[in-house]
């Protein structure tokens, strides 16, 4: 009963002082499938999981599924021998890890894969992240290395540090510095762009651990989130390398409910929603086993402020242009009417397609009960100019708009064909009615 009761004592402890703020967890898909891989959210918030295998030592996934968040499960794509870690590419694409091909696949917006990265250095791949500038970056758990993939496709080592056991879960900052956390043991590495490696972090350890420590680890609202599957738990981690529990009591289980009391059994994958206020994690349905990690459930964990207090509620004082940051003479103009609940945007911008075309689109949604704004991007065409003349509006994709103060905003989006990004919006002319 002593042990018993200390071990309370040292549970409640860590909750007290190292949990961090978060809501609810829910599951997505209360019927299991298999998927035990990592997790990759796109822009307009489908969710793709990749199938690991049915056990850890059966490394056999075949299927990569997409679940949308209206918890509709389908399969995207197929063909995979132990299918892992997985990203979205700056040009909207899934990019896979394939174990059995020894290399990285890429998968269009049709479900269509194609090989994109093999050998070279590459050996177990697993974790994947792209830097600013499009390079492609993969752990290798076979031989304790992370690779480097450039925009031809030719494959160079990037780091071979021995801090690096078994590297499972990669992501990046915005500083494009890579944080690798090891399947071997609790150690998270970071690695600087010039591919220097140093001890970052290390989530606590269970008696009963599994043959792996973590899972993998995602990057926003300017922190990272991994999963423990050590301790079945899911932590924040600060850039600054401070650790705190976000989900998860520690014990196994498929409970829902209340973040810290809530149980996960051998959390894998992770990635954050494409407006930073949810936790996607997916974990096995089978609970008191240390091997079997399949069937899964995709598990929902609110954040309660994801963006560390920033972000406004949308309101009639943001009305008016706001230009983009990056690009010359490209921009929106808004239109907000709270008092009907609707959100109104002309954007302005170049076709992809015709050099020196102006390419008007428009988005239009409901405002909702948060900061964010979802909406479809609609495409008109055949008008002439200042003329009479027959036109069609069809929606061609999804759009994120959330405005962090009263100056700036962000806009993510993802168009048909496979455009999809975000743009930092800055108000064109000040507004002091701004609320």
């Amino acid at each position: 009963m002593q042990a018993i009761h200390h071990q309370f004592i040292w549970l409640f402890l860590w909750l007290f002082i190292f949990g961090a703020e978060a809501g609810q967890v829910t599951t997505l898909t209360p019927t299991p499938f298999q998927a035990s891989g990592d997790v990759a959210v796109a822009p307009n918030g489908d969710i793709f999981v990749a199938d690991y295998g049915v056990k850890l030592s059966q490394a056999n996934g075949s299927r990569v599924y997409r679940v949308t968040p209206a918890s509709e499960v389908s399969v995207w794509a197929t063909g995979f021998f132990s299918a892992t870690g997985n990203v979205i590419g700056p040009d909207g694409a899934l990019y896979q890890s394939n174990g059995g091909a020894v290399g990285v696949d890429r998968i269009d917006a049709a479900g269509n894969k194609t090989p994109y990265a093999r050998n070279g250095g590459i050996a177990g791949p697993i974790g994947l992240a792209f830097d600013s500038a499009g390079n492609l970056f993969v752990n290798n758990c076979g031989n304790n290395t992370v690779s480097k993939v450039n925009l031809a496709g030719g494959v160079s080592l990037f780091s071979d540090s021995p801090l690096l056991s078994c590297p499972n879960g990669l992501a990046i900052d915005e500083a494009d510095n890579l944080y690798a956390v090891n399947f071997n043991n609790g150690i998270v590495v970071k690695i600087t762009p010039a591919g220097e490696a140093t001890f970052f972090a290390r989530t606590p350890g269970a008696p009963n651990k599994p043959a792996g420590g973590n899972g993998h680890i995602a990057y926003g609202n300017d922190q990272l989130y991994l999963v423990s599957n050590a301790t079945h738990q899911v932590f924040g981690l600060s850039l600054t390398g401070e650790l705190t529990v976000i989900a998860g009591s520690g014990q196994a289980g498929r409970d829902d409910g209340d973040a810290l009391t809530a149980r996960f059994s051998l959390p894998n994958g992770i990635d954050v929603s494409p407006d930073g206020s949810k936790l996607y994690v997916n974990d096995s349905a089978v609970v008191g086993t240390q091997d079997d990690i399949a069937p899964n459930v995709l598990r929902v964990i609110e954040l309660d402020d994801p963006n560390n207090g920033t972000g406004i509620m949308p309101n009639d004082g943001l009305t008016g242009a706001w230009h983009n940051l990056d690009i010359s003479g490209q921009g929106l103009l808004v239109d907000i009417k709270t008092d009907i609940g609707l959100f109104f945007a002309a954007w302005f911008t170049y076709d992809d397609e015709v050099q020196g075309a102006l390419r008007w689109l428009t988005i239009q949604g409901e405002l909702g009960s948060g900061p964010t704004i979802e909406a479809t991007i609609f495409n008109t065409t055949g008008g002439l100019f200042n003329a009479l003349s027959e036109t069609e509006t069809l929606p061609v994709g999804t759009a994120e708009m959330r405005f962090l103060d009263c100056s700036t905003a962000q806009l993510s989006y993802q168009i048909d064909g496979g455009l999809s990004g975000t743009i930092d919006l800055e108000r064109s002319v000040p507004n002091v009615f701004c609320e």
